[in-house]
């Protein structure tokens, strides 16, 4: 009974259905952090935010484009919310919450977008699971 229960507690562990990786910031004091691969709850809001910057059918010949400030506030925010999900402290707990999105948006940088990188990196590919 005591090897079960060891079981279901490593399986249900926070970062047990996800890949993740241990990343140092430089620019961020050396601190180590925690990347995780995204939710596919997350997946499904980035998406919907990077079809807003596509153009809009608005009925008329030319599909309306939202204008560059819209088009850097939703980037922004739809990066903020990935990095909200796979940024982790180095104990594997959540920095921020999805409420902090907002107002961590405007603060999305170089350093952030890597990290957005190496996190998504991390995800499974279709392909990937083919070859499985």
């Amino acid at each position: 009974m005591k090897k079960s229960a060891n079981l279901k507690a490593m399986i249900m562990a926070p970062l047990a259905g996800f890949r993740h990786t241990s990343v140092t910031v430089p620019e961020w004091g050396g601190k180590t952090f925690i990347l995780r691969e995204p939710s596919g709850a997350t997946w499904t809001r980035f998406n919907e935010l990077v079809a807003k910057l596509r153009p809009a059918e608005s009925g008329e010949d030319e599909p309306m484009e939202p204008d560059a400030p819209e088009q850097d506030r939703l980037s922004r925010l739809a990066d903020a919310l990935m990095l909200v999900d796979v940024l982790l402290d180095e104990k594997g707990v959540a920095i921020f919450s999805e409420e902090d999105a907002e107002t961590l948006a405007p603060h999305i940088g170089p350093v952030h977008s890597r990290l957005l990188r190496r996190a998504i990196d991390l995800a499974l590919t279709f392909d990937d699971a083919q070859k499985k």
